[in-house]
């Protein structure tokens, strides 16, 4: 079993007010192509109606897709995408499955192993039609669930479509003053031609859907080759009010040349 270590900035008064983590470990995927042949599957869905779709959009369903059931998280079940190859009408599209976990100065992914999703075009809908990979019962039923429209082409760029809230353990330094939110942003669309910065902002709320505060990250490149499309995790500490944070919101917009 593989661990990858991402270092971190022990929280302080001063990272408390600021951005604390962008990828300290460097990209999770250095290649895009599949390092080890994809095996045959055992089962097969029912006949399906398919026809070739953009390639770009086969890789923005399944992060999507992944996202949706809970499998980008930073904090738990963290699927980063690998690639794809096709196999007559489907697509196999393949993930390096992790468990991640917190510790006071760092975090720590142990690689579980690589997961298999098998999408085909149904109509006009794409959709899942096989799993391979380390996730519950309930997460397969909901990514046999997941549809997608296929249209003509993505607009190029990041979507964050998963952020999580978590607080910090009570007996970690300055655990009463700040809480952290970390999203994977994912590359959507045609692949850059150069790699452009980004500017990620993260909003959080509340209970009642209220805004209670917002920050910038630092930037991230655009994704240049097949394997970039989800290769970095951002990280925003803020400081604790009275009114605790219970989820967030993400965008990314590219950075104007100064």
């Amino acid at each position: 079993m593989e661990a990858r270590t991402c270092k971190r900035l022990l929280p302080t008064l001063a990272a408390v007010a600021a951005l604390f983590l962008l990828v300290a470990c460097g990209p999770l995927v250095r290649d895009a192509s599949l390092s080890e042949s994809i095996p045959p599957h055992a089962e097969k869905a029912d006949d399906v109606v398919s026809r070739p779709a953009p390639r770009h959009r086969i890789a923005s369903f399944a992060m999507r897709a992944v996202a949706d059931v809970g499998l980008l998280n930073p904090d738990g079940a963290l699927y980063v995408y690998r690639g794809f190859e096709t196999e007559g009408p489907e697509w196999v599209v393949q993930f390096s499955a992790s468990r991640c976990f917190d510790t006071p100065t760092r975090e720590t992914c142990r690689r579980l192993e690589r997961a298999l999703l098998t999408i085909v075009e149904d109509g006009r809908d794409l959709r899942v039609i096989e799993i391979k990979g380390p996730m519950s019962a309930q997460q397969q039923r909901s990514l046999r669930a997941y549809r997608e429209r296929t249209r003509p082409i993505d607009k190029p760029g990041f979507e964050m479509p998963a952020p999580v809230v978590s607080y910090p353990r009570p007996e970690w330094p300055h655990s009463s003053e700040y809480f952290k939110v970390e999203a994977v942003p994912l590359w959507i669309g045609p692949l850059s031609s150069a790699p452009a910065s980004h500017t990620c902002t993260v909003t959080v709320f509340d209970e009642d859907g209220d805004q209670i505060g917002t920050k910038k990250s630092s930037q991230v490149r655009a994704a240049t080759k097949e394997g970039e499309r989800s290769n970095a995790i951002v990280g925003l500490a803020f400081k604790r009010g009275d009114v605790p944070a219970v989820s967030a919101k993400a965008s990314c917009e590219k950075t104007p040349l100064p």
